[in-house]
């Protein structure tokens, strides 16, 4: 069985910090990779020479500028400069579990054509509650293969997560002009909405699972209220207004528990694995300039 090919773009903006070893995980798996594609988004910090010299190490990984502030313009430019069948996006904080590239090319082998887009289980690797989310991924994929008769993974989610996520290359073209450019909405929410609005579906992969940074969760409440607002917005510019409504108990259910895990998440020190009460007064939160 022939399986597709597949490119990875990695969205970035300031990431010195964590651009390296998201490009050295991919590398591990780079017979199973196309291409890796750094969209640099106006970057004032060693991101892009950074993203250099892995280059020169590794010809398949390439940058390319998108001038464009914001998230989706940077996803936008991965999307048009892929050359391969599948295009993956792994945001530069996240980094792929061994196999996260073979199960994705493995799983679109024999799926039919209106299967275009997937997402994977995500754990962020610095949060002190590492543990719950791990066990909420486990359930998740039990669910998943209890409803399914393919152990890979199941077929009919309502979204995937951007930062761990892959679309058929050919489906962009057709789906682009309804893909909204608005900085006030969940652009992957958008993506999923308008994929599914022209009859496609939505797939979860078990193998395609991701680690990444839990700095959202360390953004502060007011931060995290202004993303968390985006939400039924997104709903709302698709018409959807019964699923907007519904959209603000989640909304609220989920600022409740971002007051409880803020303080403790923001005092973590993943390397240490200890708290740290100078670690809640930092400056350099980089959830609050977070693109979104």
């Amino acid at each position: 069985m022939t399986h597709p090919t597949l490119s990875v773009m990695v969205p970035a903006l300031n990431e010195e910090d964590s651009i390296a070893q998201t490009l050295t995980r991919l590398c591990e798996q780079i017979e199973d990779l196309n291409e890796i594609i750094v969209v640099d988004n106006g970057s004032t910090d060693r991101t892009a020479e950074i993203v250099s010299e892995c280059s020169a190490r590794e010809p398949r990984i390439r940058l390319v500028s998108e001038t464009r502030p914001g998230l989706i313009f940077a996803r936008n430019a991965g999307f048009e400069a892929s050359t391969s069948e599948l295009t993956a996006r792994l945001d530069a904080d996240t980094v792929p579990h061994p196999g996260w590239a073979r199960s994705i090319r493995e799983f679109f082998a024999d799926m039919p054509d209106d299967v275009v887009l997937a997402t994977g289980p995500l754990t962020p690797f610095d949060s002190p509650f590492k543990k719950t989310f791990e066990k909420s991924n486990q359930r998740l994929i039990a669910r998943v293969r209890a409803k399914s008769d393919d152990p890979r993974g199941i077929v009919g989610l309502h979204m995937a997560t951007g930062g761990n996520s892959v679309l058929r290359t050919a489906v962009w073209p057709t789906i682009r002009d309804a893909v909204s450019d608005r900085t006030d909405v969940y652009e992957d929410l958008d993506l999923s909405l308008c994929c599914r609005e022209a009859g496609y579906r939505i797939a979860f992969i078990v193998g395609m699972a991701a680690d990444s940074s839990a700095r959202r969760f360390r953004s502060s409440p007011r931060s995290y209220g202004r993303y968390m607002r985006q939400l039924p917005e997104t709903y709302r510019i698709h018409g959807l207004h019964g699923e907007a409504r519904k959209s603000r108990l989640q909304v609220l259910n989920n600022r409740v528990l971002h007051l409880f895990t803020w303080l403790p998440t923001r005092a973590y020190d993943a390397k240490t694995g200890t708290m740290s009460f100078r670690r809640i007064f930092r400056s350099d939160d980089p959830s609050d300039t977070a693109r979104v």
